[in-house]
């Protein structure tokens, strides 16, 4: 499909991705974490990210309390991009809350894992990964930067 269209068709987008990414469609455990209900680090939500639909903002809170009650870290206050990286997903997907769960889930887990290794700090390993390849890549702006004493919790972390 993606070799002969070069996308997959919009029809079954998200059945595709669900599929490929495995997800296991746990409505019993999503539905036991929306049962807590707004999560105390969610209730005030609206003041650092408005949102003019209620629709919306509504399934972002429940969203992002379901991820706060599987995880406590995701519901800590150093963990800012969570409604930011949640709330495209909620807008391209209004009518799934599971698969949007189960697709953060999975963007985490896969891709984000060890920026959670060292919470609250900075993730010393993608950190250092990537001072690896701007050595590589650029090494004479790397000594640039060690010269004036910048680490990579100072130009890379801010950005990521």
């Amino acid at each position: 499909m993606l070799g002969q269209f070069g996308e997959y068709p919009e029809k079954y987008r998200f059945l595709t991705w669900k599929h490929l990414l495995q997800l296991p469609s746990n409505k019993e455990a999503f539905t036991a974490l929306l049962r807590k209900g707004v999560h105390p680090a969610f209730k005030t939500l609206h003041r650092r990210y408005p949102i003019s639909s209620n629709r919306l903002y509504n399934k972002l809170v429940r969203t992002l309390s379901a991820l706060g009650s599987w995880c406590p870290v995701f519901a800590a206050d150093n963990v800012e991009h969570l409604p930011q990286m949640v709330y495209p997903f909620i807008k391209v997907i209004p009518n799934d809350d599971l698969l949007v769960f189960e697709l953060m889930l999975a963007l985490i887990l896969q891709y984000q894992q060890a920026w959670y290794e060292t919470y609250p700090g900075e993730p010393t390993s993608v950190l250092a990964a990537i001072e690896q390849i701007l050595s590589q890549e650029d090494p004479q702006l790397l000594a640039h930067l060690r010269q004036y004493s910048f680490t990579p919790q100072v130009y890379v972390w801010p950005v990521l």
